[in-house]
């Protein structure tokens, strides 16, 4: 196990609240725990105050969604704030009696931190499949695990075994996976009183971007991401559309040869949502920090 080199600028050093990180004996990361794997004392999930996750959210997401992770990382500040947000995630009581509502707000609310912070942790990328292997290596959506009620939860457990279970399928569209095809990171905390609003803002939202929605030769073009989790929406194109109709700033047309317009799967932009900066941008970034790494030993 390891926390921290001789060489962590100090800044790094003071974001890295409660966390761990397990390394190979060649000292490659191949998992990162983070909050509080045994608060002091826990909390019903109802007791969470979300405000400082808002007034991060609201500082560093734009209109549009994106993320100014390089002045976020640049801010030891906020990142500790960040750290601090997610301890306090880790100190519920998932047993206590909460509403549905406050439930899925929380978890909402925690895969996005998690996902956040996992992206600060590696920064500068230009996507997030460059801290996923697919070959054995460390996957964020695997391996960057909160804490919560004691129990690490990866990135894929709050999504498939968390949120998906909780049969609300626009939680797709609130849950944000850190790229420019994902449904927008909302600007502000998901909250029990305002969650239904919120959440059917945030479908309307991702179906209005033309880049998630098209129509052409009797067919619709929708994100990939309806393809990924279909079954959440219905067992068939038919099915799968009504779910969606509501939803949709168009009204699908028929072909000549199907009562429904058939669905068909635009591809994904996986990368960074990076407010105000390209991915050459990022790359020129990472050239830049390599190269200063290099100086250092």
């Amino acid at each position: 196990m390891d926390s921290t080199t001789a060489t962590t600028p100090l800044a790094t050093v003071l974001a890295l609240v409660s966390i761990t990180i397990n390394t190979t004996t060649a000292g490659t990361e191949v998992a990162v725990f983070i909050g509080q794997s045994s608060p002091a004392e826990t909390v019903p999930i109802d007791a969470i105050d979300h405000h400082q996750w808002n007034d991060l959210l609201s500082r560093y997401v734009d209109r549009d969604g994106d993320v100014a992770y390089a002045r976020w990382h640049a801010s030891s500040e906020d990142r500790q704030k960040l750290a601090g947000y997610l301890d306090k995630l880790s100190s519920v009581d998932l047993d206590a009696p909460s509403a549905q509502s406050e439930k899925l707000a929380f978890w909402i609310n925690t895969y996005n931190a998690v996902t956040i912070s996992g992206v600060l942790h590696h920064y500068p990328i230009t996507s997030i499949r460059d801290i996923a292997s697919e070959a054995g290596g460390f996957n964020i959506w695997d391996d960057y695990r909160l804490y919560v009620d004691r129990k690490p939860y990866s990135l894929n457990q709050i999504e498939h075994d968390v949120l998906r279970k909780m049969n609300d399928p626009r939680m797709h569209f609130a849950i944000n996976c850190a790229s420019k095809s994902c449904p927008a990171l909302s600007r502000e905390a998901y909250t029990s009183e305002r969650l239904d609003a919120q959440l059917t803002q945030g479908a309307r939202r991702f179906f209005a971007n033309p880049a998630n929605l098209s129509q052409d030769n009797g067919a619709i073009r929708v994100s990939s991401l309806i393809d990924w989790y279909g079954e959440d929406f219905g067992d068939t194109d038919t099915e799968v559309l009504a779910r969606l109709r509501p939803w949709l700033p168009i009204k699908p047309r028929p072909s000549a040869n199907h009562d429904e317009a058939p669905l068909r799967y635009l591809d994904y932009d996986w990368s960074l949502n990076a407010a105000g900066i390209s991915a050459d941008d990022t790359k020129g970034q990472l050239d830049l920090n390599e190269r200063a790494m290099s100086h250092e030993h």
